[in-house]
C-alpha cells in the first residue's frame, strides 16, 4: 500500500511553507483502506522525527515537532494495510520561509548603483 497526493498544511506545492507546527496529509493509493502509518521527517539531511507505526486510519498527522525556518524538509509516509505490513515509504520535499524577524532587506537606489540611470527624473 502506498500513500498518494501528499501535503503539508493542505499544500501540494513545495514553495515555502511557514516553519513551526506543521500537518501532513495523504490518500490511500486506490483507495484503499490503511490501518496503520509510519512518518519520518528529515532536516536538511538529518533525521529530524521517526513516528513508528501508529495504528490509524486517518489520513493527517501533527507530528509534535517544531520544524524550524530555513530548512529543507523531507517528509516520507508509509501505509499498512489489514495485513500490517507497511509499504514503501512516498516523499514530499519543501522548505520552511524565513520567519518575519529574520527577513533582512535593503533598499537599493539605481541612481547610485547604475550611472546609465542617473539623468531619470524621480
Amino acid at each position: 500500500m502506498r500513500a498518494v497526493n501528499l501535503k503539508v498544511n493542505r499544500l501540494a506545492s513545495t514553495c515555502g511553507i511557514q516553519s513551526g507546527i506543521i500537518e501532513i496529509s495523504w490518500l490511500p493509493e486506490n483507495g484503499l483502506i490503511q490501518n496503520a502509518v509510519s512518518i519520518k521527517i528529515d532536516v536538511n539531511g538529518t533525521p529530524y522525527f521517526n513516528s513508528g507505526i501508529i495504528e490509524s486510519n486517518e489520513y493527517s498527522y501533527k507530528p509534535s515537532v517544531v520544524i524550524p525556518s530555513r530548512s529543507s524538509v523531507r517528509v516520507c509516509v508509509a501505509l499498512a494495510g489489514e495485513d500490517r505490513k507497511l509499504g514503501e515509504y512516498s516523499e514530499f520535499d519543501f522548505i520552511t520561509i524565513p520567519e518575519k524577524n529574520e527577513w533582512i532587506a535593503e533598499w537599493i537606489d539605481p541612481e547610485l548603483v547604475h550611472p546609465e540611470y542617473s539623468h531619470v527624473a524621480m
